[in-house]
C-alpha cells in the first residue's frame, strides 16, 4: 500500500484555524475518519487529493513499488503517526498498529472491483492512474459532463487516452457492470444516489491508487448501501473513508477520530469507534440533565404543558 505523509501541516479557513502541527502517516489498507461535523474529515480528505494547499507543512506520497523497500522499514515510510491522547471520558485505545505489527492482509476472494492499474493506448503505450482520487459527499459537486459515459470518461483522459477510446472503455466498464443502459443517459434524469454511484463508478474507472471517500453512503438507499459496501470490500486499493456510519468502518485496521482539527483517537475501528461512542452517550447524558428533554427521541421532560 502507498504510505502518505503529512508533516507539521497548517490549515486555515478564514481566520479559524483547521490544522495546527498536524503528523500522520496513512500506509494501512483501511482506514476511517469518524467525528462531529466539522471535526476536519472533509478537510483533511481535501488535503491528501490536493484541493486544499497547507499555509505550512509537507504532503508526499512513498508509492508501494515492487522491489522498494517494504513499509515497515523506517527508511521507507518515516517515522509512524503519533498516538493522539484520548478525550478524560474515553476509554483507553491503543496506538494505531504500524505495518511491522499489522501485517497487510492479502486481497480478498472473489472479483475485483478495481481496473488495471495501468491504461494501454493503442499504440502500445501504458499510463498509470493517479495516485489519489476523491468521491465527494454530494455528487452535484463533482460530476461535470451531461451523460454517464462522458462523466466516467474524463478520468481516463489525463492518462493520455483520446477522448473515443476513453468513452469505448466507459461503455465497457458500464457493460461489464450490468449498466450498459446508463451510458447515454443524462446525469440530470438520475436520482441523487444514481449520481452518487456515478461518482463511485468514475473513481473506480480512473483507478487511483488511493480512494478518498467523503460520506459515500449518504445519498444511497439500503440496497445502495450493500453495492457499495460489496465493491469497498473487494476493492484492493487504499480506502480512506470519512463516515457517520460506524458500522461500515468498526472492522478497519485503523480509524482517526478527529476533533476540531486533533487526532482525538488513533486506533484499531472498533477501540475507537467504542471510544466514540462513549463520548457521544456522555454528550446525551449532559444535556438531558440540562433540559430534561429526551434528546434522543425529542420527548418533552416529564410533566411539560404541550402548547398545540
Amino acid at each position: 500500500m502507498p504510505a502518505l505523509h503529512l508533516e507539521d501541516i497548517h490549515l486555515t479557513r478564514g481566520r479559524t484555524p483547521v490544522f495546527a502541527g498536524l503528523n500522520l502517516v496513512l500506509r494501512e489498507p483501511r482506514i476511517g475518519l469518524i467525528g462531529h461535523n466539522g471535526a476536519g474529515k472533509t478537510s483533511l480528505l481535501r488535503l491528501l487529493c490536493g484541493l486544499e494547499t497547507p499555509e505550512r507543512g509537507r504532503f508526499h506520497i512513498v508509492p508501494n513499488r515492487p522491489g522498494a523497500p517494504s513499509p515497515a522499514s523506517p527508511d521507507a515510510a518515516g517515522p509512524a503517526a503519533p498516538a493522539a491522547a484520548l478525550a478524560p471520558d474515553a476509554p483507553p485505545v491503543r496506538s494505531a498498529p504500524t505495518a511491522s505489527t499489522a501485517p497487510t492482509p492479502p486481497p480478498p476472494a472473489g472479483r475485483q472491483t478495481s481496473p488495471p492499474a495501468t491504461t494501454r493506448q493503442p499504440d502500445g503505450t501504458r499510463h498509470r492512474p493517479p495516485p489519489v482520487g476523491m468521491m465527494f459527499q454530494n455528487p452535484d459537486d463533482q460530476i461535470i459532463f451531461p451523460t454517464v459515459a462522458e462523466e466516467l470518461a474524463l478520468g481516463l483522459q489525463p492518462q493520455g487516452l483520446k477522448k473515443r477510446e476513453a468513452l469505448q472503455q466507459a461503455r465497457s466498464f458500464l457493460a461489464e457492470r450490468g449498466l450498459e443502459g446508463w451510458a447515454d443517459r443524462a446525469i440530470s434524469t438520475l436520482s441523487q444516489g444514481q449520481r452518487q454511484h456515478v461518482c463511485w463508478l468514475s473513481l473506480l474507472l480512473a483507478g487511483p491508487a488511493t480512494l478518498l471517500l467523503d460520506e459515500p453512503y449518504a445519498s444511497l438507499d439500503l440496497p445502495g448501501q450493500a453495492r457499495l459496501f460489496h465493491d469497498l470490500a473487494h476493492t484492493d486499493r487504499q480506502l480512506i473513508v470519512s463516515t457517520h456510519l460506524l458500522d461500515h468502518v468498526r472492522p478497519y485496521p485503523r480509524v482517526l477520530w478527529l476533533d476540531q482539527g486533533h487526532i482525538r483517537a488513533d486506533g484499531d475501528g472498533a477501540s475507537v469507534c467504542a471510544a466514540y461512542e462513549a463520548h457521544v452517550r456522555t454528550l446525551v447524558a449532559g444535556l438531558r440533565a440540562t433540559d430534561g428533554a429526551d434528546v434522543t427521541t425529542g420527548a418533552p421532560p416529564a410533566g411539560a404543558a404541550h402548547h398545540g
